[in-house]
């Protein structure tokens, strides 16, 4: 597998999204490209170059399960943030009554469910997934995503 190096640079929160598209994109295009080496290039023989195609097809989906995971944590720091931001301070609190709004018990679902799809898809390693087990946890991302900024938008 070729190295990999993290990195960290800053954008402005208005293009968030919008580099998450983009990281997105890449990676959809990159799975559509291992598809269709799949179906252009299959099994044919039992044999040292069957081996090396495999390889190379397994390093590039653990590539792509690499990026989903960062996208993944950029979207769980993001939540993060805005939970942080959307807290009120010490003095507010104080002011507050107890009660729970509508609004704040489904950020805390959504918060747990992602919470619980984090552990889930930290406990598995890109080798352990089948391409199917792959692309279901892509969509299901996509799906919290959106369930996510549906929330954020009638908050």
């Amino acid at each position: 597998m070729e190295q990999r190096v993290n990195i960290q640079y800053s954008i402005e929160l208005k293009d968030l999204e919008g580099e998450v598209q983009r990281l997105f994109q890449r990676v959809a295009t990159d799975i559509k490209d291992i598809n269709g080496q799949l179906s252009l290039s299959p099994i044919e023989e039992l044999d040292l170059e069957s081996v090396e195609k495999l390889s190379l097809l397994r390093t590039q989906l653990q590539s792509a399960a690499t990026t989903l995971h960062d996208i993944e944590q950029i979207i769980l720091g993001f939540v993060s943030y805005k939970l942080q931001a959307s807290r009120p301070t010490a003095q507010e609190e104080e002011s507050q009554t107890d009660e729970i709004t509508p609004a704040s018990e489904g950020v805390s679902v959504l918060q747990q469910q992602l919470e619980e799809y984090r552990l889930a898809i930290q406990n598995l390693t890109p080798s352990e997934m089948s391409e199917s087990d792959f692309v279901n946890r892509e969509q299901q991302l996509q799906e919290k995503l959106d369930d996510f900024a549906d929330n954020v938008h009638r908050s």
